[in-house]
């Protein structure tokens, strides 16, 4: 027999998991078009990390942190302003 509330309960945490996904890499996308390039090297080290419960967008550079929180520079809450554009746009 089948278990209908089960299984619309493993289609809503799939439909979830997809949207957080796309939104996830939308994200990403845009935030690869807002760092500053220099060397490439902040560019490249971007990555989408899947966890479990959570995705994470992470840029590992030694010096990711500081092109972000640099209120003088071209990189100014690169990762922030991504999220707001497309927040404003989904």
């Amino acid at each position: 027999m089948i278990d209908i509330n089960k299984t619309m309960s493993q289609i809503d945490e799939q439909i979830v998991k997809d949207i957080v996904d796309d939104v996830t890499q939308l994200i990403f996308d845009e935030s690869q078009k807002l760092v500053p390039v220099d060397s490439g090297r902040l560019k490249a080290s971007g990555k989408i990390i899947k966890e479990k419960d959570r995705e994470i967008i992470r840029y590992t550079a030694p010096y990711a942190y500081y092109v972000h929180e640099d209120a003088n520079g071209r990189g100014f809450k690169f990762l922030e302003r991504a999220i707001f554009k497309v927040r404003n746009n989904v």
